[in-house]
């Protein structure tokens, strides 16, 4: 995910000291997929803010935002997008929903709906019962003859 891209030294001196001060011929991730299970798995890890704290930490943000400059595909950048988003919000402010609106009420079915899916089971249950009877004495049939 990181490149050798210059930053400035600031930046650059906060990151941990594997990441700092990368070779200019230092190659990204090639693999599309890879790229974007990277940067979801880096999201999922982010939900805990202990991990967003070490982000912050380690001035992650940096990286992040320089993968984000260099990514062409749109699904990768909205990716890691999601991922900085949660470094730069305010952590009571962080909501790791995406793009999806969560129900804030559960419909409950009508009684009447109710007792109609249980009538319907009932049923069910017999003709499962009767169908399994038959492959039960069929299968007894073949073990006793030998095929």
């Amino acid at each position: 995910m990181c490149g050798g891209e210059e930053l400035d030294e600031d930046d650059m001196e906060k990151l941990p000291l594997d990441l700092q001060y990368l070779p200019d011929d230092k190659e990204r991730e090639p693999d599309l997929q890879t790229r974007v299970l990277i940067s979801d798995t880096l999201f999922q890890m982010g939900s805990s803010y202990e991990v967003r704290e070490e982000y912050r930490k380690w001035n992650y943000y940096v990286l992040f935002r320089e993968y984000d400059r260099w990514e062409q595909d749109d699904d990768a950048r909205e990716a890691m997008q999601n991922v900085i988003y949660i470094i730069i919000q305010d952590d009571g402010k962080v909501d790791l929903r995406k793009e999806h609106e969560l129900p804030t009420e559960v419909e409950t079915p009508d009684s009447e709906d109710v007792v109609k899916l249980s009538d319907s089971l009932d049923n069910n249950d017999i003709l499962d019962d009767k169908a399994t009877s038959d492959i039960s004495n069929t299968q007894t049939s073949q073990l006793e003859s030998g095929s």
